[in-house]
């Protein structure tokens, strides 16, 4: 062991002994004044106890006071008994009521009314509470009677003058201290303890005659006279016995318990500390004598009552002197001087750690930040590990998905997706955490999102990858764009609406004044014809802004077609500098194109890209000056093509860069007047740029000019035409690779293998070239519109027969368009997919040709049975025996055709037939005879009776094939 060790070593037992010695003087100074609060607690007890004692017994000695009253006469008249009690009791506030209780038999009723008619009782009557109403009754009288004769009241009354107790249980007992004893009888009053502290005990003394002295000595036995009652306010009892002998608060809450063996305990009193800053409610009688306290009993006429003391919180701290304190403090500063010197030896070390803490907890405040912002962003923030496990779920993702935190820390984060991402989402963790390929990991964008009830929302979803303690962990940053989705339709609604009723008194409006201005303009007043000029010229700026408009939502809500090809930009570029061409000679500008390229090729829409060439030049030209020029530069970039338009005009002012590309966006409110246009044309470019997977910004420099650029991709040079796989039985047309991925994996869990599309174009080449078993179609194509295809599809002979589950956010809208009329379309499948209902549609079209399928409505089973024995051999039959059990066919299947009974269970057939429009043609086969307005709306109206099975089979047939 070398120098330091030793030095270390021998400094450790320095301190160690000494901290040791330190803490056995402190624990033992300690443990003495422990023992003398306890001493204190008890004394406090004892003196509560004891200043209560003395309270009870004045009542006590009271009460025999009235006693004597009665003993030294023979009759205590009302005055007398008033007169004695505010003597004998002045200072006992806490006595409430005062009665006297003559025992009378029932023979001596009517002296008893003779007696109270000589006090001047003059509407004295013997009364009792009737147990139907409760109210005071006229009482009949009994053999034994207590009956309260006088009534002293200082407050609220207790027993009115005249009550006949004995026709009471509560004081029936009375009755049984019919011997000479003195005991006082204690009932509990009808309020028991409550927050107000209003208990109250009753007293009763019995008071005997005083027997004649006989010679023998034997003297009789003395009678019962009656009962002096007193009624106590035990809460004043307790308060005026503390206020007199207990002046001082401490720290002490206190009970007072009736623990009389008769009945069961219950608090009379409860008082808390007044060294509370607030208030508490008392504790239950159960758990009183639970934890630290001191009680002690106290006999109380025939009863006990227990007062029970408990400390309140810091007590025994608040009666801790310093004194061990500074005696531990010195012994270890002696400890500490005495081991000083070798512990500097150590100093370099103990700074080390010190440090090491301070970063500890700098790093626990942080870490306290951070969960403070979880727990109070609005944005939902969910963390997962490598194998797709909930670590942590914030408040705001539990208010987004609806549940809470600890129903979904644990389980798969696939829990909040619906199908098909539900079934997929491990295979994505899987393949990025293998090959790195991000589909999701850094990106952000739209999904869909499922709730708790089952509901699918959409949501903005941000996922990044971390590192914590060497393990790989995920964020996924969530926020619900419901309403945002909800006000976006009602906006592109409300716009689309109101353009669309513009444009026809707008036509009209225009028309008009192209005939007045083009015929007989020379004729016109001067005047006139420049207000008509002005009016034309605004008509076509309010035409063009319609446009615009329209344009503008239709790209929002993704109804504006586009129709990508093959194109080549330099005609493209060309072609527009020809349109541009009069509207730049029109303002003295010049249109000159530049590129070193003879070819740039692009798969894009011709007519939208023209549209965007005409945006920019024109705004070029309008911010030109006179003379100038405005120039068109085709470049090649990385990996396409940047187009620039560039103009020498006045420049962009910076502080418009952030809202440039926003609609209605004008760099000057002057603009609008001055130069024209409708401050849409660069939201509509930037729309159809990003369309077409490109990006738009722009240069400027106020005074010299500005340079609008786009970069578009390069089409692959000569891309190869898809090749069918030779095992291939479905093909999928989805132009999103997530989805598409998804979809071929679920059918392969079917059996199957399939070829993807991710355009028209390519499906039409796989279809030329190989036969499949079915296809799965989505109706928004980049190159095509989905109907559209759909549409080709049936009309070609090749293709007609092919079954087609229509698997689309568009599948309603692609629904209603067909009508029913799409005979070899297995389902309808909106997305999000549920699952079940498409394995379901796959299972039918793998397993045979597709057949058409029926509903049937009828709830005659043998009429059910007829029919399916017709029809079991050409198509699939559904039955519903009801409308309610109908509708719910109808909303979850496709059907090619309807068999409708009109005499329902529930309710006619008649019901569901608006909603059979635009589902499946009609067939109703009625017992009932249809009119002719319900005949129109049907394809076919057979009769039960009046229809043989082969004329019903012949129109289903006909049915099928129309």
């Amino acid at each position: 062991m070398n120098r330091t060790d030793r030095l270390q070593t021998l400094g450790l037992i320095t301190l160690l002994v000494g901290g040791l010695l330190s803490l056995l003087l402190y624990t033992l100074l300690r443990q003495i004044e422990d023992d003398e609060i306890q001493l204190k607690l008890i004394s406090q007890a004892e003196q509560r106890s004891a200043a209560l004692a003395v309270e009870g017994e004045a009542i006590e000695e009271a009460l025999h006071g009235l006693d004597g009253l009665y003993a030294a006469s023979t009759h205590v008249g009302p005055n007398e008994f008033r007169t004695f009690l505010q003597v004998a009791f002045p200072r006992q506030t806490e006595i409430r009521n005062a009665v006297w209780i003559e025992r009378v038999r029932g023979s001596e009723i009517e002296s008893l009314y003779d007696k109270a008619r000589g006090d001047n009782y003059r509407d004295y009557q013997i009364r009792e509470l009737s147990a139907e109403s409760g109210k005071l009754v006229k009482s009949d009288p009994r053999d034994e009677n207590l009956i309260v004769y006088h009534a002293y009241n200082r407050e609220t009354p207790w027993l009115p003058q005249g009550l006949n107790l004995s026709t009471l249980s509560t004081y029936q007992q009375l009755l049984t201290h019919t011997t000479a004893a003195k005991q006082i009888v204690s009932l509990l009053g009808d309020k028991r303890f409550s927050q107000q502290n209003n208990a109250t005990m009753e007293l009763f003394l019995p008071v005997f005659e005083r027997p004649l002295q006989s010679d023998t000595g034997n003297d009789p036995p003395a009678q019962l006279r009656g009962f002096i009652g007193l009624r106590i306010d035990v809460a004043s009892m307790v308060e005026t016995a503390y206020q007199r002998h207990i002046p001082k608060s401490a720290g002490l809450d206190v009970y007072i318990v009736d623990v009389d063996p008769r009945r069961s305990a219950e608090i009379l009193y409860f008082h808390p500390s007044r060294a509370r800053s607030t208030p508490i409610p008392p504790m239950p009688v159960s758990q009183l004598n639970k934890g630290h306290l001191v009680s002690k009993n106290l006999p109380l006429a025939d009863t006990v009552w227990r007062t029970v003391l408990r400390p309140i919180p810091g007590y025994f701290e608040t009666g801790q002197s310093t004194t061990p304190l500074f005696a531990l403090i010195v012994s270890l500063l002696f400890t500490l001087l005495a081991g000083g010197y070798l512990n500097s030896l150590q100093r370099r070390r103990v700074d080390i750690q010190q440090l090491v803490e301070q970063r500890t907890a700098e790093l626990n405040a942080s870490r306290e930040t951070n969960r403070a912002v979880l727990e109070t962003v609005v944005d939902g923030i969910i963390t997962i590990d490598t194998k797709g496990a909930v670590q942590t779920f914030n408040p705001a993702a539990e208010k987004i998905f609806g549940y809470p935190a600890e129903e979904v820390i644990g389980n798969n984060i696939n829990m909040l997706m619906p199908e098909p991402f539900h079934s997929a989402h491990d295979g994505y963790l899987e393949n990025y955490l293998t090959s790195g390929e991000k589909k999701i990991i850094g990106i952000g964008r739209e999904v869909t999102g499922q709730r708790k009830d089952g509901s699918a929302f959409p949501m903005e979803l941000a996922v990044s990858e971390m590192v914590v303690h060497e393990q790989r962990m995920f964020t996924g940053i969530v926020r619900d764009i419901t309403e945002r989705k909800m006000l976006e339709q009602v906006k592109s609604e409300f716009v689309s609406t109101v353009s669309h009723e513009l444009r026809t008194p707008l036509t009209s409006i225009r028309g008009a004044l192209d005939l007045v201005l083009g015929k007989v303009a020379d004729q016109l007043p001067a005047k006139a014809r420049k207000m008509l000029e002005m009016a034309n010229r605004n008509s076509e700026r309010l035409t063009l802004l319609i446009n615009d408009i329209l344009d503008l939502e239709k790209i929002e809500s993704g109804r504006l077609v586009f129709e990508f090809k093959a194109q080549d930009l330099i005609p493209l570029a060309q072609q527009a500098i020809e349109d541009n061409h009069g509207y730049a000679n029109k303002h003295d500008v010049s249109l000159i194109l530049t590129t070193s390229l003879t070819e740039a090729a692009i798969y894009g829409d011709e007519h939208r890209l023209l549209q965007v060439f005409a945006n920019l030049i024109s705004n070029a030209v309008k911010y030109s000056h006179p003379g100038g020029e405005v120039e068109l530069v085709i470049e090649a970039g990385d990996s396409g093509y940047r187009i620039a338009v560039c103009d020498h005009g006045s420049g962009i002012p910076e502080a418009f860069r952030s809202t440039i590309f926003q609609r209605f966006a004008q760099a000057d409110s002057s603009d609008t007047r001055e130069k024209g246009g409708t401050g849409l044309g660069l939201s509509i470019t930037k729309a159809i740029i990003e369309r077409h997977g490109g990006s738009i910004d722009y240069e400027s420099e106020l005074g010299k000019g500005t340079r609008f650029f786009f970069d578009l991709s390069a089409m692959e040079a000569e891309s190869e035409s898809p090749q069918a796989s030779e095992e291939a039985q479905v093909l999928i047309c989805e132009d999103n690779a997530d989805v598409a991925t998804i979809l071929a994996e679920m059918v392969e869990t079917q059996g199957g293998k399939a070829d993807i599309a991710t355009t028209a174009a390519a499906a039409r080449t796989l279809l030329n070239s190989h036969l499949y078993r079915f296809m799965l179609l989505d109706l928004t194509l980049p190159d095509a519109d989905g109907l559209q295809l759909l549409q080709e599809l049936r009309n070609n002979p090749e293709t007609a027969e092919l079954p087609i589950i229509v698997v689309s956010g568009r599948a309603e809208e692609g629904r209603a368009a067909f009508a029913g009329d799409a005979v070899t379309v297995v389902d309808w499948l909106q997305k999000p997919v549920d699952q079940a209902r498409l394995e379901y549609a796959m299972r039918s079209a793998l397993s045979h040709t597709v057949r058409p399928h029926i509903l049937h409505i009828e709830d005659d089973p043998d009429i059910v049975q007829i029919v399916q024995t017709l029809l079991e051999e050409m198509a699939d039959l559904s039955f519903a025996s009801s409308v309610k059990e109908a509708r719910e066919q109808l909303a979850s299947h496709q059907f090619e055709l309807v068999i409708l009974d009109l005499g329902l269970a529930d309710g006619s057939g008649v019901e569901l037939l608006d909603e059979l429009k635009g589902h499946a043609p009609v067939v109703i086969f009625s017992a009932q005879v249809p009119d002719d307005e319900i005949t129109r709306q049907v394809g076919a109206a057979l009769t039960k009776s009046m229809t043989s099975n082969e004329q019903l089979l012949t129109t289903i047939n006909r049915m099928l094939k129309e």
